[in-house]
């Protein structure tokens, strides 16, 4: 089971204090004492190791942990009542038909040490939702683990959908890109022969155009922000082909220039 605690005051919200919970003990991690908890979060977070929470979303973001693929993580707020947001104390005192204490709910998580009644509170609310988590499974008579493992494997199809429709969207953008940059090169290619003009530049672009486009796209389809690298690319290839247009035009006026003078002296 886990929670933590967090500071609020006017300045800043920071997590101060992780709160891990299982069948017979309690465990307080200070948070402000720890240099560096990401590996072991994103271990444990990341894991099928079913966890418990409440309210789960803005703990995640302050441990930082908001990006990463979060596994069996059951929010007991949204599975008590999804159509509200009922408070932890509204809960606790449904189950356990006593009134949950918060009477340290709003002092100060940042000094050190912390009191007594500090650590037993911040126990009791991390130890408090193991009972809530066993009642709700009784009200309901389902097996949170089953029915976080069936949310998990839709969610891992899910996820594997989405990856293969971004893979064919970034190839099939890649490739109607590569197909329109080499019809313009083959035109302007056709044009320059047409005229007698030397088309070894347009080849040697063409050729780094090719070299350039492909190693471009076979990286994007194994990083993130794929659609991004393809619209640099294609404006890349749009800034190449606007020069070699120029080029052309100050080519041909180059080329037309002694039949103009021509005309103008008859």
């Amino acid at each position: 089971c886990l929670t933590k605690l967090v500071l609020y005051t006017c300045k800043e919200t920071r997590a101060t204090l992780l709160q891990v919970a299982h069948a017979d003990r309690c465990y307080l991690f200070d948070v402000l004492a720890l240099d560096d908890m990401a590996s072991a979060l994103e271990k444990l977070f990341c894991s099928d190791v079913l966890k418990l929470g409440f309210s789960c979303a803005g703990d995640l973001r302050l441990l930082g942990l908001d990006g990463l693929p979060i596994r069996y993580l059951v929010d007991l707020q949204t599975m008590w009542d999804s159509s509200r947001k009922v408070s932890l104390r509204e809960v606790a005192e449904d189950v356990f038909k006593l009134p949950l204490c918060k009477d340290e709910q709003c002092s100060n998580w940042s000094c050190r040490p912390l009191r007594q009644s500090q650590m037993h509170y911040a126990a009791l609310d991390a130890w408090c939702l193991l009972s809530i988590a066993e009642s709700l499974a009784r009200r309901r008579g389902v097996d949170l683990r089953c029915n976080c493992e069936e949310l998990q494997r839709r969610q891992d199809r899910e996820s594997c959908e989405h990856e293969e429709a971004r893979r064919r969207e970034v190839e099939s953008k890649a490739a109607r890109t590569e197909d329109f940059v080499a019809g313009l090169l083959e035109r302007c290619r056709r044009s320059m022969a047409v005229r007698g003009l030397n088309v070894n530049a347009l080849n040697s672009l063409s050729l780094q155009c090719s070299q350039e486009s492909s190693g471009h796209f076979s990286a994007a389809l194994l990083l993130q922000g794929t659609e991004l690298q393809v619209s640099r690319q294609r404006t890349a290839d749009g800034a190449r082909i606007s020069a070699l247009q120029q080029q052309l035009t100050a080519e041909r006026r180059l080329a037309l220039a002694p039949a103009e003078r021509e005309r103008s002296e008859e």
